[in-house]
């Protein structure tokens, strides 16, 4: 099961990987101010690498990548070793019918819609880490 591990005294770590530079900077932006400690990817290609590396406690994950989609990645690394200590969020600008019916075929925590207010966009991250913790 996932553990959204925060360590007593330690920020909750995120991989944030987008292919869209901007929204990869503006998304860690928002991240960070919220308190998160953030490191980012431009390529789904080499993320599995990456969290075996990092460690991080949370993969927020876009779904639209070309080469290997998030949603893709995302289903391929749920049963793996690499992803035993990881909740994965995946993140999209589709239509939340979509990105929810995504999110029960790669078993991910949950998703989130990319949106202009983030506001709603760090409530609806920290709703759904309050969410896995409970179902621990």
């Amino acid at each position: 099961m996932v553990s959204t591990r925060p360590r007593p005294g330690e920020k909750i770590s995120i991989l944030l990987v987008d292919d869209d530079k901007t929204t990869l900077m503006i998304t860690r932006a928002i991240l960070e101010s919220a308190g998160y400690q953030v490191s980012v990817r431009d390529s789904a290609l080499g993320t599995s690498a990456a969290i075996l590396r990092e460690r991080p406690d949370v993969v927020l994950m876009d779904v639209e990548m070309p080469g290997l989609s998030g949603d893709r990645l995302v289903g391929l690394l749920r049963g793996s070793l690499v992803a035993q200590e990881v909740m994965f969020i995946l993140y999209s600008g589709t239509r939340s019918e979509d990105l929810d019916a995504l999110v029960a075929e790669t078993g991910a925590a949950g998703g989130i819609a990319k949106t202009g207010d983030q506001h709603r966009f760090v409530s609806d991250f920290e709703r759904i880490l309050k969410t896995a913790r409970r179902a621990r």
